[in-house]
């Protein structure tokens, strides 16, 4: 399989003169997590929503003023990884996983052709697995790949110490519990959505939390859990036991995994 059978053709892009504000409102009415940046005809960086949102300072709740004013050409880095149409798909994968970026501009001769993204390789994983037989010793059960006894927060606790918490643990998602039971989730997303829409960082967790979040059960393959996190397209599923939290299971988990499963059967595996 290669990188053409996966990418998005032609993505939208945006021009480098855009400020953050504008490139988020995008992505919104889109429905996507990343713009390639061109310049006339030059691809000079990629932006995702998240890059955005800690520049912007959504996690400190400083929501407004620095993004109205900052533009995308003030935060492009200079390394830009790349991959051809005709790249295998593991050759990409183990750049997403290896890099930990979200998304792959794809370049021939110069010219960028298209885009692939960690959710489009989460579903060649899970095509290839329900389509290959062969490939069952590929697709463990949810609780061989995912973190047990995930760090919580209290639906009554604030965003400000959500905020503290997602920083200090380097993580993207908060499993929300209630005297043991689940009952939503907080990722740093909801926060910048909460900054957006000006909570105060007093406000409970609760007010911005996403609640009844999809679950997956830590028994299920994890073929499925990757169908699920494609469809719903978010990138982190509490798994529970008897409706009872035991762990997560992120998106960066499926890659890690992702990286064998996708190989060609005598490729050797890492």
């Amino acid at each position: 399989m290669i990188v053409r059978d996966l990418m998005t053709a032609d993505p939208a892009v945006i021009r480098p003169e855009a400020t953050l504000d504008e490139a988020l409102d995008l992505m919104e009415e889109l429905d996507v997590r990343h713009l390639p940046v061109m310049s006339d005809g030059a691809l000079l960086g990629v932006v995702s929503d998240r890059d955005l949102l800690a520049t912007a300072g959504a996690l400190a709740f400083r929501p407004g003023k620095e993004s109205e004013a900052a533009t995308l050409a003030d935060r492009l880095g200079a390394e830009l990884t790349t991959v051809s149409s005709d790249d295998s798909v593991v050759t990409a994968a183990v750049d997403l996983v290896l890099g930990r970026i979200g998304c792959l501009p794809v370049v021939d001769d110069g010219r960028l052709v298209g885009i692939l993204t960690e959710f489009d390789l989460a579903r060649a994983y899970s095509d290839a697995c329900r389509c290959s037989p062969e490939l069952s010793d590929l697709d463990p059960r949810v609780e061989a790949e995912m973190s047990a006894n995930p760090v919580t927060i209290a639906p009554d606790e604030t965003l400000a110490t959500a905020a503290q918490r997602l920083e200090e643990l380097g993580v993207r998602h908060l499993p929300v519990v209630d005297d043991g039971a689940l009952v939503g989730i907080l990722s740093d997303r909801d926060l910048r959505k909460a900054a957006a829409r000006d909570l105060a960082e007093t406000r409970a967790v609760s007010a911005a939390m996403t609640k009844r979040p999809l679950t997956v059960d830590r028994d299920r393959k994890l073929s499925v859990a990757t169908i699920l996190m494609h469809e719903a397209k978010i990138s982190s599923l509490p798994v529970v036991e008897n409706g009872r939290l035991v762990g997560i299971l992120t998106l960066t988990d499926l890659l890690d995994h992702c990286m064998n499963a996708l190989r060609e059967p005598d490729a050797p595996r890492r």
